[in-house]
């Protein structure tokens, strides 16, 4: 319906990656650091805090391996932004601010998180510039 900006690339290959990142972060690091999830983790006397940050390393080092062979840009997938920095950013942005999650083994990631910083778009969208942020 908009094919402007292309959120997917055109390419097969890159579509498939792309929405394997996303699949990443919506099936194994996004859910996991949900209320309900860490009560769960708190109600077996398990420590939710080491638990969500176990399941963002190994999302993120699947990610950073996947964005191996990504186009060269400032985003996950190129020069542009597309899909899948719009699912990694909010999860970045999580694992630093909630769990001052170490991103230097990530390259690719920070590099997307910086662009996303300065983006109109990824500024409008950051979860303090939400009218229920505290």
């Amino acid at each position: 319906v908009y094919p402007e900006p292309a959120l997917l690339p055109k390419d097969a290959a890159g579509r498939a990656k792309v929405r394997a990142i996303a699949a990443i972060v919506g099936c194994d690091i996004h859910p996991l650091g949900n209320l309900r999830v860490l009560n769960a983790v708190r109600a077996l006397n398990g420590d939710p805090a080491a638990w969500t940050i176990g399941w963002i390393k190994e999302g993120f080092d699947a990610i950073e391996a996947l964005l191996a062979d990504a186009p060269a840009g400032d985003w996950c997938w190129g020069e542009e932004p597309g899909l899948v920095d719009c699912y990694v950013a909010a999860q970045i942005y999580a694992a630093v601010s909630r769990y001052g999650f170490d991103m230097a083994p990530y390259p690719r990631l920070s590099r997307m998180a910086g662009a996303a910083e300065a983006h109109p778009a990824f500024i409008k969208a950051h979860p303090l510039h939400q009218p229920d942020a505290v």
